[in-house]
């Protein structure tokens, strides 16, 4: 068993700030889909650290479509 610790991933810069850079982050959002509001919690964008922007990498934005269509079927059911 190797006791390496994984390096650090370097800081993104912020697409909308010249100045910040971003970090992972945990939020819930609350989506509007065919006249229903649906919510998911626990997704995990980037955020700028200076303004707040949130970036979101393909695989957590599809991860959310995932969810809500998941609670859609669901609620549906």
């Amino acid at each position: 068993m190797s006791s390496r610790s994984k390096k650090p991933e370097p800081e993104s810069p912020c697409p909308e700030c010249p100045d910040g850079t971003l970090e992972r982050t945990i939020v819930s959002r609350t989506y509007k889909v065919e006249g229903r509001k649906v919510r998911v919690d626990g997704l995990m964008p980037d955020k700028c650290n200076r303004c707040g922007a949130l970036v979101w990498p393909e695989a957590e934005a599809r991860r959310a479509r995932e969810a809500v269509a998941l609670k859609l079927r669901n609620a549906a059911a």
